[in-house]
């Protein structure tokens, strides 16, 4: 699994293409990630942009073509929910479950808004579990694999 903050800068992402059903595997080559904390009020949240560079390593879309732009696009959003999905998930587990800021939102804060941080620092755990966090994901097919079906 990959990281909502860029540690981890490859991974294999699955998913299915929305018109066939069949399987993409995208293989994660780059990626780079923001925390952007946000306060209005005392209401504080986060967004995470998330953008990734990488390769359609296979698709089994057949017939099909990996190499018309409608594919390409559908196979990147198709990419970016399966992301956004597998992100929120690790992202839930820490807020909710385990109740920690594993990943620095509260760095980010004590950064932007300072003032903001020296007020919630001692109890930062347990209002992170209730913070919002907006996930943005971007992806950019750079490449194929060889399972790609070919342009005719």
């Amino acid at each position: 699994m990959y990281s909502i903050i860029d540690k981890r800068r490859s991974g294999i992402v699955k998913g299915v293409d929305p018109k066939s059903g069949e399987m993409l595997v995208y293989e994660l080559q780059k990626m780079k990630s923001k925390i952007k904390p946000k306060v209005v009020g005392d209401k504080i949240s986060f967004t995470v942009e998330i953008e990734t560079e990488g390769k359609l390593r296979e698709d089994w879309i057949d017939p099909g073509n990996a190499f018309k732009s409608d594919f390409i696009k559908r196979a990147q959003q198709e990419t970016e929910a399966a992301i956004k999905k597998e992100a929120g998930r690790a992202l839930s587990k820490t807020q909710k479950k385990y109740k920690v800021d594993v990943v620095g939102f509260g760095k980010r804060l004590s950064i932007e808004y300072p003032q903001v941080w020296k007020k919630v620092k001692g109890d930062w755990d347990d209002r992170f579990s209730k913070v919002p966090v907006d996930l943005k994901v971007k992806v950019k097919i750079r490449e194929f694999g060889t399972k790609a079906t070919k342009k005719s």
